[in-house]
């Protein structure tokens, strides 16, 4: 099944904000998506591979301490919130960054991407087996993992061959529908006794 941009946007921040992030970050997922996904990246899969990790746990656990050029904390940075703080640093940053234990590192590409423009520059992202350049608006991908004990962040890195084709629609398989609408569930408001009552009397009624 494809889904159109705005379908999966609205999900992906329904989801977030069901696993707990706050509106601000949830629509930074939304965005972060959005921009993957209308480069041909299937960046809902992604997302539900994240939410799952991290349910459960505390959001702020999985924020960057930056020491110098090293990104890092007591467990695993999550890419969502690590480019949040990156796109807010994005006029200061230095010339390179390392991320260390970074989940679905694609998912850092749109902030990425921000810091491009503002800096007029080419980024590139690279792990062991993988990485990512960015001017701005197109991307040109290697290889992706769920997991990468490291990641450099250098600019002036140069693509190779042609970037992902831009596209309207994503295909979204059934299981990571089912998971994104499990956390998306959670911002519904339980049925009360009186809702309830409410919504029997209104079939009554018809």
């Amino acid at each position: 099944m494809t889904w159109s941009l705005n379908e999966v946007t609205a999900l992906a921040r329904k989801a977030g904000r069901g696993a707990g992030q706050s509106w601000g970050l949830a629509e930074e997922t939304g965005r972060v998506v959005n921009w993957l996904a209308a480069r041909g990246v299937i960046a809902p899969t992604l997302l539900g591979r994240l939410l799952l990790r991290q349910d459960g746990l505390e959001l702020t656990a999985l924020a960057p301490r930056i020491e110098s050029d090293d990104w890092v904390n007591d467990g695993w940075l999550c890419p969502i919130i690590a480019g949040a703080t990156l796109s807010d640093r994005a006029a200061t940053i230095g010339q390179q960054i390392v991320f260390h234990n970074l989940a679905q590192p694609l998912l850092i590409a749109p902030a990425t991407a921000s810091v491009a423009l503002v800096r007029g520059a080419v980024l590139g992202l690279d792990w062991d087996g993988g990485g990512f350049v960015t001017d701005g608006r197109d991307l040109w991908l290697r290889g992706q993992k769920d997991h990468v004990d490291v990641a450099r962040l250098t600019f002036d890195a140069v693509p190779q061959g042609a970037p992902l084709a831009c596209t309207a629609r994503v295909p979204v398989d059934a299981e990571t529908t089912a998971i994104l609408n499990t956390f998306a569930g959670r911002t519904y408001a339980p049925a009360t006794e009186e809702s309830r009552r409410a919504g029997a009397g209104g079939a009554d009624a018809d």
